[in-house]
């Protein structure tokens, strides 16, 4: 029990963060988030059983149920397109899936990135299973052909929102350096694709210069101005 409360004070937390930040993802990158609460609920004791309380009966132990309330998605999870249902990785995933696609949704997810860094929420638990496409994709349809997806990030049971943890040994994390969230280009120019090595292109794992040239169209010139200048030498 004591780890549910964990996880449900958690993913509150970062559900109330997303929501009240300067560039909120509620209902683009996360889930709409409706609420959270607590009720107490009547729960038979070892006493009551012993006693023969049945039915219609009220016991005198509470227990505390938790509840959050966040949009219901008609989608998938990445994890579902990628692996069987034993886990292996499916090959034929990149010839299933166009590749205009699977770009576009890699970088809306770049983008949810960034704007939960923006917000100071660490998100621990970015994996494929924690992704949703909704709607689902249709087989081998490039991105023009079918309803753009949204990319939302599910499961903060993980996550932290970082300036709602106090702590005497963390001070607050000073204000941001600027009006704009980092430009994703600052943790992904030379970063490979990790987990979803393989929704991505392989160009996107082999070919250095290809992929600079696909980071700097998504996040760069025309794209430019939603984010902060650069920073780094880039």
């Amino acid at each position: 029990m004591h780890k549910a409360d964990g996880d449900y004070s958690r993913e509150a937390a970062v559900y109330e963060a997303l929501r009240d930040a300067r560039y909120p993802t509620a209902g683009v990158h996360t889930p709409r988030y409706y609420g959270s609460w607590t009720f107490s609920v009547p729960h038979p004791s070892p006493e009551d059983h012993e006693e023969g309380l049945g039915r219609g009966s009220v016991s005198s132990v509470l227990r505390p149920v938790r509840m959050i309330l966040i949009e219901y998605l008609d989608g998938c999870t990445l994890h579902s397109l990628m692996y069987d249902k034993k886990g292996h990785y499916i090959p034929a995933v990149r010839n299933t899936y166009h590749e205009s696609y699977r770009l576009h949704t890699w970088a809306k997810l770049l983008e949810a990135q960034a704007l939960f860094d923006d917000a100071r929420v660490r998100n621990e638990d970015d994996a494929a299973r924690n992704v949703m496409l909704v709607p689902r994709p249709t087989a081998r349809e490039p991105l023009s052909a079918q309803p753009t997806p949204r990319v939302v990030l599910i499961d903060f049971n993980l996550a932290v929102a970082c300036d709602r943890v106090k702590h005497e040994h963390s001070p607050p994390l000073p204000p941001p350096e600027s009006e704009l969230p980092d430009n994703p280009l600052q943790d992904w120019w030379d970063r490979e694709a990790y987990d979803f090595e393989g929704w991505v292109p392989e160009w996107y794992e082999t070919d250095d210069k290809r992929r600079s040239e696909w980071l700097l169209e998504q996040f760069a010139r025309a794209n430019a101005s939603k984010w902060r200048p650069l920073y780094k030498n880039h």
